[in-house]
């Protein structure tokens, strides 16, 4: 019996894409097909499987064709074909609002104002029953604004109010009860409630270097997202061929569990074994942070706990319909965020990358000029690159072979100083040591 990931497996074989966008973008259907109705809850903590996913990686890579997928299935479902809308309603609503999405999208292509708008307009409810003081069934509406979307490039959406945005997409993750307001000038004020979001983009490194260098990103945004890196396509797909019987199949069986997932609402539950659990994996985490990861990571990190929830939620409905996750589901989510930091090191450290980069063509030119000491090369450096990016970029050149190392000794003070120069340069020792 094929699990549906499995199925999503089977059903984006033909694919180029990298196996982790594929993975991830699993979880963001499911995150996203359970909007603001299903949450985990521990004592006052509210935690719902909203989650925003950035694949980072060179244009051609496939991540524009695991994304179309993910909209395919996400937007495939009408109000017409809810599960939950008894038949007397259906039939008391309009041709065109029977036609609207049952899990509300926004376009391809979108801007701050326009989340804004549509999230003001995205209001649904949920009837349910919940046992009163006197303890009779009392039935109760909830309303939530629900939305989710895919972008082939995340620069289409940080091209202008870019503060007013990251403040946005904050309030969004976080599900927060207080109502969020945006006043417009040709539409006075859109007020959003309960509002929720989450969204999965493609962005390149050039992009992602950017947004790096107009400090557009910020830690707030870093804390609460998955940056998916990976350096190349899994396999090369001149065209993807027709689906088979079994593509067909599987796709139908996601389409049903997509659906499915639109008629939950309430608390998941879990027990106190992996409550304890979790309470000591998270103070072991906290008092083992490796000390040589990027500083960017760290953001990500400090909301680990988080992550570890939504990777549950997320890995658990995308299989279950069940209210209660065990505890193997999140030993799982912990291994699978564990595996994946490793890449995500890689999309945060772009800047990093780049400045070595640069720091290598400098280092480059100045030998041209002859020799130099460690020093000298750090003052034709300065603002290009730090210490330990000069030390990178030295190290790179002469793994390379492009540059050796000589030690040579000062005639006045005896000192060995370490100088550097091209391959197949003359070492001229009457400079040294001055």
């Amino acid at each position: 019996m094929l699990t549906n990931f499995e199925r999503w497996r089977i059903y984006t074989q033909d694919l180029c894409s990298p196996q982790n966008y594929i993975d991830w973008t699993w979880r963001f259907i499911v995150s996203a097909a359970l909007q603001r109705r299903v949450w985990l809850g521990i004592g006052s903590l509210k935690c719902f499987a909203t989650s925003y996913n950035v694949l980072v990686g060179n244009p051609g890579i496939g991540k524009g064709v695991v994304l179309r997928k993910a909209d395919q299935l996400l937007s495939h479902w009408k109000v017409q074909d809810s599960l939950i809308i008894p038949p007397d309603r259906k039939k008391a609503l309009s041709p065109q609002q029977l036609q609207e999405p049952l899990i509300k999208t926004a376009p391809n292509a979108s801007t701050y104002e326009a989340l804004c708008s549509l999230l003001a307009k995205a209001t649904s409810f949920v009837c349910y029953k919940e046992i009163n003081g006197s303890g009779f069934a009392e039935e109760k509406i909830y309303s939530h604004a629900s939305l989710c979307f895919c972008l082939q490039e995340l620069g289409s959406l940080f091209r202008k109010h870019t503060n007013d945005l990251i403040t946005f997409l904050r309030e969004m993750y976080d599900c927060n009860e207080k109502d969020f307001t945006y006043i417009t000038i040709g539409r006075g004020e859109d007020r959003i409630r309960r509002g929720c979001l989450s969204f999965i983009a493609g962005a390149d490194p050039d992009f992602m270097q950017e947004l790096f260098n107009d400090k557009l990103i910020e830690g707030g945004f870093l804390s609460r997202t998955f940056f998916i890196y990976s350096k190349r396509n899994r396999k090369s797909v001149f065209t993807p061929p027709d689906p088979t019987q079994e593509q067909i199949e599987c796709e139908h069986t996601l389409l049903e569990h997509v659906r499915k997932l639109t008629t939950l609402y309430g608390r998941v539950a879990i027990d106190k074994e992996t409550l304890d659990y979790l309470q000591n994996w998270w103070s072991d985490y906290n008092d083992n942070v490796l000390p040589n990861k990027p500083s960017k990571l760290n953001y990500f990190g400090a909301r680990m706990n988080l992550h570890v929830m939504k990777v549950a939620l997320a890995n658990h409905f995308g299989e279950s319909l069940e209210m209660t996750i065990p505890l193997w589901e999140f030993k799982r989510a912990i291994e699978i965020l564990s595996e994946e930091e490793n890449n995500m090191c890689q999309a945060l450290m772009i800047e990093q990358h780049t400045q070595v980069s640069k720091c290598v063509k400098r280092v480059l030119e100045c030998l041209l000029k002859g020799p130099k000491n460690f020093v000298d090369l750090y003052c034709d450096t300065v603002g290009i690159a730090s210490k330990e990016e000069l030390t990178e970029a030295l190290q790179f050149l002469q793994d390379k072979g492009s540059i050796s190392a000589l030690g040579v000794e000062s005639k006045t003070t005896g000192k060995v100083t370490m100088q550097y120069q091209l391959k197949g340069q003359q070492n001229d020792s009457s400079r040294t040591g001055s």
